[in-house]
């Protein structure tokens, strides 16, 4: 159990923050007038007893660095308060509530289990919440959340689609932590297959702090699977993965790209080639504009840090949000925001689907908020990720039918 953490600096104006300052005309011996910074708040797990993503901390402070750094929105500049959750309902109430008290326009997500506290307190202020990866009910379902990706709803029904589809697997097993919501994502793996034209062929629950994988491994053999859908964080998938290429190696691989990362590939080698991976996101690899951005971006802000696909998702929430306040003509409050982000046309993050658009709910009423249905086909090749085919794949008729 994840003991409650104290997040440093209660108070909003307190946390760990990113002021660049802006200045205005001045004449003579006067100072330069200084303009009211755009404040922004960052909610997340940055650090807990489990697990934690300064990384993507830092990426949200790298876009709005270099956004001041050009000249701000408007003449100001933004100012990025970070909060840790430390994965504590409580804790994230009072980071949202600190945002709402310290007048932040927006908050910007990152990885957290704690949206249902983070929505419930930021809802009755009307402040917008972009989140990169939608995991709870609250990122899903409050009108005040603008996911950007799709989340499990759309990465695990995707990666169904893709193992059935690209790879032509007959007998696809799961194997799954024994987390909560880990049968919920089995679910959506399972609708993947289903639309593809198959079925799912067995599942397998591991202790989410299994070090030993042998005796799964061998129950997915004995199943007679072909394919392994692995539904693991990136820890467990770094010993699922050798295990599976010793005790069954003839059986593919398929995961979510969050699962394999580039320091795991750069381990695992050539064990970690040839894995099927699905993800919202460009690989980090990519030779997109947006891609070498972010990655120059990070160099600048953290020189010692490695591009990360995590710290890419919470980069393009920011540069998202960075555009959305260019555009608005009005002064830049709360209420303007949330009517940029509910009324424009396509907004491109520069990271995902370019024609992401907030202006339409999806019609699955499970998750109304999940505006992004596409996924990418990867697969891992020489500790590299590598695009299978151009373009995003929709799973939209799918989650409608959840």
């Amino acid at each position: 159990m994840v003991r409650r953490k104290r997040v440093l600096g209660a108070a909003f104006a307190a946390a760990t923050a990113l002021t660049l300052t802006a200045c205005g005309q001045s004449s003579g011996n006067e100072a330069p007038a200084r303009l009211d910074p755009i404040k922004v708040a960052a909610i997340l797990t940055t650090q807990s007893a489990g697990f934690g993503y300064p990384e993507m901390a830092d990426a949200i402070k790298a876009r709005a660095a270099a956004i001041n750094a050009a000249g701000g929105i408007q003449g100001r500049t933004i100012e990025v308060t970070v909060c840790n959750d430390g994965v504590d309902a409580t804790t994230a109430g009072q980071c949202a509530r600190d945002a709402v008290a310290a007048g932040a326009v927006a908050v910007v997500g990152g990885i957290t289990v704690e949206g249902d506290a983070i929505t419930n307190a930021l809802r009755p202020a009307g402040v917008a919440y972009i989140t990169p990866t939608p995991l709870s009910r609250g990122d899903f379902t409050s009108p005040i959340s603008f996911a950007i990706g799709g989340g499990s709803p759309v990465i695990y029904t995707g990666l169904g689609v893709t193992l059935v589809r690209d790879y032509t697997c007959e007998k696809i097993d799961t194997i799954t932590s024994s987390g909560p919501g880990a049968q919920q994502t089995v679910g959506f793996v399972r609708a993947g297959i289903a639309s593809a034209g198959s079925q799912l062929n067995g599942d397998h629950s591991i202790s989410d702090v299994a070090i030993d994988f042998s005796a799964v491994v061998a129950s997915v053999a004995g199943d007679g699977a072909d394919c392994v859908a692995l539904i693991l964080p990136a820890e467990q998938a770094a010993r699922a993965i050798p295990a599976l290429r010793l005790g069954a190696p003839g059986i593919r691989i398929g995961a979510a790209l969050a699962s394999v990362t580039p320091d795991m590939m750069r381990v695992l080698q050539s064990q970690a080639d040839n894995i099927a991976l699905v993800d919202a996101y460009y690989p980090v690899t990519s030779d997109r504009p947006a891609l070498k951005q972010f990655t120059a971006e990070m160099a600048r802000y953290t020189p010692a840090s490695v591009p990360d696909p995590l710290a890419l998702q919470s980069w393009g929430a920011m540069n998202l949000l960075g555009k959305v306040l260019e555009n608005i003509g009005a002064p830049i409050t709360r209420a303007s925001v949330l009517a940029e982000l509910a009324h424009t046309g396509p907004i491109d993050s520069g990271v995902t689907d370019p024609e992401l658009s907030f202006q339409t709910p999806n019609p699955s009423k499970d998750y109304p908020r999940v505006f992004n249905t596409g996924f990418l086909d990867i697969i891992t090749r020489n500790s590299q990720y590598a695009l299978v085919k151009p373009g995003f794949s929709d799973v939209a008729p799918v989650l409608k039918g959840l």
